[in-house]
């Protein structure tokens, strides 16, 4: 499948297991190549799920062509929503009040009461200041698309992905492995922004 907004290469992913005790699995795995950004927050769309299929594990698995085929459409139907979603984003300016809903969700700053304690407000300031400076700042985000929902996504991602104050733990890692194969994606900031920016399309 050929992007027209060339900011995702369309992976297919395939998992097995060694012992055969789960069937053969497959995802799409959508990954931005800027900065190898996995594009996780429209995944599992009603209208255009993103395809997970998984297969017994028997002999003749790898021969049921119809599911294969099947499986293809499902993925090519998939990148052509998820390339149209992003081209959306690319045209929403980023006004003074989206990007304060997007900070509203990224760093909550509304909630704040006289119990709150310092260190947690400047945390949040903190996080708020560096969504807004990754955005100015970025060398994987095109200058074009600095004030762009896309941009303003991106810029997020970056900082939840690559920004870790420590690595992941092993089990860590196989949640995150997991989740990004299942169905339904595991819950963070992105998403939930993703969900403010969807009704600006």
């Amino acid at each position: 499948f050929d992007t027209t907004t060339h900011e995702i290469d369309p992976y297919l992913c395939f998992i097995n297991s060694f012992d055969g005790t789960s069937g053969l699995k497959f995802a799409c795995t959508p990954y931005r190549p800027a900065c190898t950004n996995q594009v996780r927050a429209i995944f599992g769309r009603k209208h255009s799920a993103r395809p997970v299929v998984s297969l017994r594990h028997t002999s003749h698995v790898l021969k049921r062509a119809e599911t294969v085929r099947e499986l293809l459409g499902l993925s090519a139907a998939y990148y052509k929503y998820l390339d149209e979603q992003i081209e959306r984003l690319c045209e929403v300016t980023m006004t003074p009040q989206r990007i304060s809903e997007v900070l509203e969700v990224v760093a909550p700053l509304n909630n704040i009461t006289s119990n709150t304690p310092s260190h947690v407000i400047e945390r949040r300031q903190e996080k708020r200041a560096m969504v807004t400076i990754n955005l100015l700042n970025s060398s994987t985000i095109e200058n074009r698309l600095r004030d762009t929902a896309w941009g303003m996504y991106n810029s997020l991602t970056e900082i939840e992905q690559w920004s870790r104050d420590t690595l992941p733990t092993k089990s860590q890692s196989e949640q995150m492995l997991g989740n990004h194969v299942g169905i339904v994606p595991m819950t963070n900031v992105s998403d939930r922004v993703y969900r403010v920016m969807e009704r600006w399309l």
